[in-house]
């Protein structure tokens, strides 16, 4: 039927009005209906749907909602059989089924209201008869009192019926009951109106109260309080509304609030949610007068503390300013333990540290300042020490934590004086007894008041004491009174705060000593017997770095170590205010450790120094023979490892390696200079091991690839992750465990001789050296003496070989002083295997360190910030004097402040063991393998003998070659002259050792003459050439502004190496990220032609045939089975080219090579033989000739071949069984470069949209598909092959979807960008990469807009040079400048200008690093050219002749026919420097010279670290 909704009704709708459809009946629906509504009237007495009246039939007036129908036609099957049943039982025999619309029938004889024909009376009363409706108005009451019921039941037995004559029958008490009930109910309206009114009135009163107090301020309130308030707020004290009711209601309005049970029974609680359980209980039932009581309370115990407390003890002492006046109540502990964790709280160690801290500031400000805690007492000499600053003291003093400024200077000058006063030499707390393995260790300490002339400088010489703890009673203590006895209480007041200085009288030297005798019986010692098994646990270690996330190197070997030496104690010495290297203080500091010597009862005393305070020690030793002869000099092995990581950094300088470290961001560019020089003690630590292991795991992985993988029954031993000393030793016992380390080291012994090449021996030569210091530090680490003898004479010979002369002349001495010491102190070597060589603060295993390096960490690390020493008061004697002579009690109060907050730092092993640790070192070992895969290998399959450059690609000359690859056979053969000449004359000791040193990578550093009237001066580019300059101007006051506007390098090193090579990027990651922007898959489509780059495709060749005949036929079957045509495309080698500098990067062999013949043996060494430009020229053109005259029709038969090679195009197909060679005209072109002539090809292409596939991965073709493209009216269908399945990343673009993708300006500008940004062509900005330049060329459409100009014609215009500047200054971070010169500078002044260090403005400018700047304008304007050259021929690449600009006039020069980078126009440097230059002696731009200001400081301490404790 026909569907009408504006006038259907549905009739089977009860309530309120509904918005639901009204659908037509249906003669189903309809038939389900009428049989329902009979079911209803026999299965149930009464029911809602008796008021629905249904028509004889239905038409289109009617209709239904679906709830309705639902609802009308729901009977259960269960209810149907029980209540037929019930109904069966209650019919009696006058009783006859009915239905409510009948006209005829009568109603049964059952109660009308009750549906029971009798009914019970009561007990012994009978039955209740059944009455007749007789009269009208009986029947007219019943259906009002119906309708005021609203009783459906009852309405639809007796709607529109005359009861009367149906002869209704009912009880009558039932009929009264149902009367009262409909009068009750017309009265109820008005008085249920006005008690709900009453009751929306109180809550609405109630809600704001809530709202208020629980709500808006997050609180609780018992749910009793709150019905209180309620019943209130009603008016109506007798009033039976449930407090139940109201928390149900409360809850509905608020649903941010919850109920808490009190477990005491005190009730229910309302609480916002935000409050925990407790906390809502203890807001709604804690009593304000409680608070009270406790607080005066715990203020009676504190005052009744201060009373009797006692006042600071005489002598002061650091241990009694820790200790202080706090006698803390244990009622107040308890009371803050409480608050702060809750009845059943962890106290943990924090919250323990919170607790006292806590405590201490309450009884500091309770009893106004006259309870003086350790904590505040210490905190206020601390951070005086530190900081330097009144005003963090007295802000610190304001708020409670710190005593005043005032009472600090007086403690102060109260240390100082007792210290001067007690006039003893040896430390407190020295535990007088022989057999403790007590030594001394002494250093200098620069007050920071460095000046540029280096004079004026303050030093003082500070010391440390250390010994065995003892587990037997000690009760020999040198105390020196100072001990927290509280036996003198009487304290006089401190009120001085100027310091009364003594002089110290020190015992003169005036002599001029000088070394003895060079006689040794013992010149060598055996090596170890267990280094073999050590060097195969350092190669275990690098085996689970390649495996899993492993500790570095001392958290590993912290797992598998035991120390069973005991634990050391560690002393402060008193300082001298004297320089130590002057001889008189030198004397002293020895005099020093003989007294302590005496005191311990000890035969020997070991001295630990610098090598600056060695030197006068061992000749004042040899020139005052016998008299300390009891003292045995040591060189601190923190000082040595700096010079041996100097020298470390000497031999790979621009080798790559450094390049390595810092393009995969482990290294900050900043910190190059001091990696390389050995300045930064935990940088190198960290990082020489990282690039060693990292370039050892690619060797390790050669060697599997050539003797197989790890035998099985190895595999889950050595990379099991839970290593213990006991499993490190089961597997040490394990015979193939040692059988394949054995192979390993044979294999490593192949590499180290040359037998896998030049580069490959060079790097294991670097990596051998940095395993030698790990095993030296290993000997610290354990106390190994012996092991630390023989390694100290491996690692001489490097410093010879590096021009170390200083650490060359002494460590020879050094080591034959420790070789020989059975002879010259008996029992010493007892003593320094017991524990005196290293220092175990901690107890910890393989966490021994070197004495020095103790020093720097404690003494030198704890007693000031370095960036403040005394510089605020440089003028006032009196607080300098103060300042040094406390330096050793500062240190140890600052020690406590650390100790109790736990900022000291922990041990290295467990820094090591940190899970965040562990992941970020893994991190950046997967970074640094990542970037040297990226660059290049060292160790391939095939041996080369050149020694290449890993970052630039470019083979050294082989005067360097040979010497960095022999660097240890000439440093021992030096070493061995020197020995020699000394025992011939002990005298030669001490005279000049020749300056000799092995090149390296950076003696082929480019060199540039300046000119003046004068003379000339020959600069060489080395990375420090920068910073020497501009030491230069500033130290005659030059314009820094001007200087900067010169190049000042002979090559701008933010674009290029010093060699001249140009600064490569990872090009590839361009292509990742806009490959990620869309969603490739293989191409549903056939390939109708696929472009193939030829020399990607023979470097792709595996297992080749041994004759080039088979290695043709080879190519041909791979390009036949690509598709049905096949365009094999390849370079053409001219000359001169602009792409002669990038030839000569890949050291291009340019030996003549012949091919003879299909017969003729292919080259062993494939890989190096594509390298040659002269075997890839002659391959090319055999292939052209092979193919035409030897290609098996079978193979060709169905594809068409074409071979570009040089100006020509040859194309290969079979007619009627023969192979049919010709020159393709139309493919004939100039280009010199495949990348340029696939797109030539591609636009040549006849088919109507063909599909396309280039197989190639290289970015320059993918830039320039995505450019040609765009432009093309009917685009192809073109897909890029991309990848290598040997590595599993082989895969496809989709170039023409990606072309759809980026917007059409954005591909205009890609080519120059890309050329920009670094190609093949041209050099990339050191660490810019190409993702971030590319994002932020995106957002600037001006940016955008000056690139996709670059390359439209032969000029550059001034706007498109204005905007590409802004960019490269947008580049390097300084958006609001527009002038790269500019930016220079800015970045000068940001990181290393003079004015941001006043106090030592050398150190900055040592580190400048140039790479970290933009070129100047004249640099960029010539690289800007060259990058409108590459972009003005890639963007003619459909042309035949594609370009016929003249490289000299856009950034090259021609030079011996060839054509080289022209970095920039004009001078090198302004003519201000270049007559400087002319005067001053030029040696001081050489290596060899300025020593003091470029030399590595002997200060670095752990306050430089790199790590991050992660707390």
């Amino acid at each position: 039927m026909a569907s009408n909704p504006a006038k259907k009704t549905c009739i089977l709708h009860l309530g309120e009005k509904s918005t639901e459809e009204v659908k037509s009946f249906t003669d189903e629906t309809w038939t389900k209906v009428l049989s329902c509504q009979k079911e209803r009237l026999n299965l149930f007495a009464n029911s809602k749907f008796f008021a629905i009246k249904l028509p004889g039939k239905y038409d289109d007036s009617i209709g239904y909602h679906l709830q309705c129908y639902s609802n009308f036609t729901a009977i259960p099957k269960n209810r149907k059989e029980t209540v037929s049943e019930k109904t069966a039982s209650r019919v009696t025999r006058s009783e006859t089924t009915f239905s409510s619309n009948a006209s005829t029938s009568i109603f049964p004889r059952v109660c009308l209201f009750c549906d029971s024909a009798t009914k019970s009376l009561g007990k012994n009363r009978g039955k209740e008869q059944l009455g007749s409706c007789e009269v009208m108005s009986a029947a007219d009451n019943i259906k009002e009192a119906a309708t005021v019921l609203n009783d459906y039941r009852i309405l639809s037995k007796i709607a529109d019926l005359d009861l009367i004559a149906k002869e209704v029958k009912y009880h009558h008490s039932c009929k009264n009951k149902y009367m009262k009930q409909a009068q009750r109910q017309q009265q109820q309206p008005k008085e249920q109106s006005s008690r709900i009114k009453s009751h929306e009135m109180a809550f609405r009163e109630l809600e704001r109260h809530i709202n208020d107090k629980l709500v808006q301020t997050p609180g609780a309130e018992a749910l009793k309080s709150l019905h209180q308030k309620y019943i209130q707020y009603l008016g109506d004290e007798q009033s039976n509304y449930s407090a139940q009711c109201l928390q149900a209601k409360i809850l509905d309005s608020f649903p941010m609030l919850k109920i808490a049970k009190d477990s005491n029974k005190q009730g229910s609680v309302v609480h916002n949610q935000v409050l925990s359980h407790d906390e809502a209980i203890g807001i709604a039932f804690f009593d304000g007068h409680k608070i009270k009581e406790t607080a005066l309370y715990l203020r009676s115990l504190i005052l009744e503390a201060m009373n009797s407390q006692m006042s600071l003890p005489n002598p002061l002492s650091p241990e009694v300013l820790a200790t202080g006046q706090d006698e803390t109540p244990p009622q107040l502990l308890e009371f803050l333990t409480v608050l702060l964790c809750g009845v059943k709280g962890n106290l943990t160690e924090k919250k323990e540290r919170h607790v006292q801290s806590v405590a201490d500031d309450i009884m500091f400000i309770t009893t106004r300042g006259r309870t003086k805690p350790g904590k505040q007492l210490c905190l206020g000499l601390a951070i005086k020490s530190l900081t330097g600053s009144r005003r963090v003291v007295e802000i610190l003093n304001r708020l409670g934590h710190s005593v005043s400024y005032h009472l600090v200077e007086e403690y102060e000058t109260e240390l100082a004086t007792v210290i001067q006063d007690k006039g003893q030499l040896l430390p407190d707390g020295l535990i007088q007894a022989p057999g403790l393995c007590t030594a001394v260790a002494f250093d200098n300490y620069d007050e920071l008041c460095e000046t540029l002339s280096g004079a004026g400088t303050l030093h003082d010489t500070v010391g440390i004491c250390y010994q065995n703890i003892s587990d037997q009673n000690e009760t020999t203590v040198k105390d020196g009174g100072t001990s927290n006895t509280h036996q003198d209480t009487t304290r006089p007041a401190c009120s001085r705060r100027s310091f009364t200085y003594q002089e110290r009288n020190l015992e003169p030297y005036r002599k001029k000593p000088k070394m003895g005798q060079f006689a040794y019986d013992v010149t060598s010692v055996p090596r170890p017997q267990e280094l073999t098994l050590l060097e195969y646990r350092d190669c275990l270690w690098m085996m689970c770095m390649e495996s899993h996330p492993t500790p570095l190197w001392t958290g590993w070997n912290s797992l598998i170590t035991v120390d069973v030496l005991p634990q050391q104690r560690v002393l402060y010495l008193e300082n001298i205010t004297l320089p130590p290297t002057r001889n008189d203080v030198v004397l002293e500091t020895m005099k020093i450790a003989q007294e302590i010597a005496e005191e311990c009862g000890e035969d020997y005393m070991l001295v630990h120094y610098d090598l600056a305070i060695a030197r006068p020690a061992l000749q004042i030793q040899a020139a005052e023979a016998p008299r300390f002869d009891n003292l045995f000099i040591a060189f601190g092995p923190f000082h040595i490892s700096l010079a041996f990581f100097g020298a470390l950094g000497y031999l790979i300088d621009s080798s790559g390696g450094p390049e390595v470290l810092t393009e995969s961001g482990v290294l900050a560019s900043g910190s190059l200079n001091g990696f390389l020089s050995g300045k930064h003690y935990n940088r190198c630590k960290r990082l020489h091991p990282m690039l060693a292991t990292a370039l050892q795991i690619l060797h390790f992985r050669f060697f599997l690839s050539v003797h197989g993988s790890i035998p099985e029954d190895l595999l889950h031993e050595i990379f099991r992750e839970n290593k213990t000393p006991d499993t490190m030793n089961a597997l040490e016992a394990n015979a193939t465990y040692l059988s394949f380390m054995h192979k390993y080291s044979e294999f490593t012994e192949v590499t180290l001789s040359g037998g896998h090449g030049a580069t490959s021996r060079f790097w294991m030569i670097y990596v051998k050296l940095v395993q030698l210091h790990l095993m030296f530090l290993r000997a610290c680490k354990t106390n190994n003496l012996s092991l630390f003898v023989f390694i100290l004479g491996q690692m001489r010979y490097l410093f010879f070989a590096c021009n170390r002369p200083n650490y060359a002349r002494w460590m020879v001495r050094y080591f034959l002083n420790l070789a020989n010491v059975d002879k010259t102190h008996p029992g010493l070597r007892n003593i320094l295997e017991n524990g005196a060589l290293t220092v175990n603060r901690t107890g910890m295993p393989f966490s021994r360190t070197a004495a020095d390096l103790t020093l720097e960490q404690s003494l030198n690390a704890d007693a000031a910030s370095r960036h403040t020493g005394i510089t605020s008061f440089m003028t006032s004697t009196s607080a300098r004097r103060r300042w040094l002579i406390t330096r050793s009690a500062r240190s140890a109060i600052i020690g406590s402040i650390l100790q109790k907050t736990g900022l000291k730092s922990p041990d290295e092993g467990m820094k090591d063991l940190k899970d965040h640790r562990i992941r970020k070192d893994n991190e950046d070992m997967t970074k640094v393998l990542d970037t040297i895969s990226t660059h290049m290998n060292p160790f391939q399959t095939e041996s080369d003998d050149n020694l290449y450059c890993l970052s630039t690609g470019k083979s050294v000359p082989n005067d360097i070659k040979a010497d960095l690859l022999h660097c240890q056979e000439l440093g021992k053969r030096w070493c061995q002259e020197f020995e020699d000449g000394c025992r011939h004359d002990p005298a030669r000791f001490e005279k000049a050792i020749p300056r000799r040193k092995v090149k390296n990578f950076t003696s082929v550093a480019v060199k540039a003459s300046v000119k003046s009237n004068k003379k000339v001066v020959e600069l060489q580019g080395t990375r420090d050439l920068f910073g020497r300059l501009l030491y230069l101007s500033s130290k005659y006051n030059l314009d820094l502004n001007r200087v900067f506007s010169f190049p000042l390098t002979p090559v701008p090193l933010s674009l290029a190496h010093i060699d001249g090579s140009l600064n490569k990027t990872d090009k590839s990651k361009l292509l990742h990220k806009l490959e990620n922007e869309m969603d490739s898959t293989y191409p549903g489509s056939p390939v109708d032609v696929t472009l193939v780059d030829g020399m990607f495709l023979l470097h792709t060749l595996q297992n080749l045939p041994v004759t080039l005949g088979e290695v043709a036929s080879l190519v041909l079957q791979i390009l036949c089975s690509m598709s049905e045509r096949v365009d094999m495309i390849c370079d053409a080698y001219k000359n001169p080219s602009i792409k002669d500098l990038e030839h000569s990067r890949r050291s291009a062999d340019e030996t003549a090579y012949s091919i003879t013949g299909p017969g003729q043996h292919r080259p062993k060494e494939w890989q190096k033989a594509l390298k040659s430009p002269a075997f890839k020229t002659q391959f090319l053109k055999f292939l052209a000739q092979e193919w035409a005259s030897h290609a098996d029709p079978n193979t060709l038969a169905g594809h068409h071949v074409y071979l570009a090679v040089d100006n020509v195009c040859h194309h290969y197909t079979v007619q009627q069984g023969s192979v049919i060679h010709e020159e393709a005209a139309d493919l004939a072109c100039t280009h010199e470069e495949a990348d340029t002539r696939i797109v030539f090809h591609l636009s040549r292409l006849t088919n109507e949209k063909p599909t396309v596939a280039v197989r190639c991965s290289d970015t320059d073709v993918f830039v320039l598909l995505l450019y040609h493209i765009s432009r093309m009216p009917d685009k192809p269908l073109v897909w890029m092959d991309v990848g290598l399945s040997s590595n599993n990343t082989r895969r496809y673009i989709n170039i023409s979807q990606l072309v759809a993708h980026i917007h059409r300006e954005v591909l205009e500008a890609l080519p120059a960008f890309h050329a920009y940004t670094g190609s093949d062509y041209s050099a990339s900005f050191m660490n810019k990469g190409k993702i971030r330049p590319f994002d932020l060329m995106r957002k600037k459409q001006q940016f955008v807009s000056a690139f996709a100009c670059l390359g439209r014609s032969d000029k550059v215009d001034d706007n498109t040079m204005m905007q590409i500047e802004k960019f490269t200054c947008c580049m390097y971070s300084m958006p609001k400048l527009s002038k790269v010169n500019d930016v220079r500078l800015a970045l000068f002044e940001q990181k290393y200008a003079l004015c941001k260090a006043k106090t030592q403005p050398l150190s900055k400018i040592k580190g400048v690093n140039p790479s970290d700047m933009p070129p100047c304008h004249s640099s960029l304007v010539n690289k800007v050219r060259r990058a409108n050259y590459i972009a003005y021929l890639w963007k003619n690449a459909p042309a035949r002749n594609p370009s016929d600009l003249d490289p000299n006039e856009h950034g090259w020069l021609l030079k011996d026919n060839q054509y080289v980078i022209h970095w920039y126009d004009g001078e090198q440097l302004p003519q201000s420097i270049t007559n400087i230059l002319s005067k001053e002696d030029t040696g001081a731009l050489t290596d060899d010279t300025d020593e003091e200001f470029f030399s590595y400081s002997s200060d670095e301490s752990d306050d430089e670290s790199d790590d991050d404790d992660g707390d």
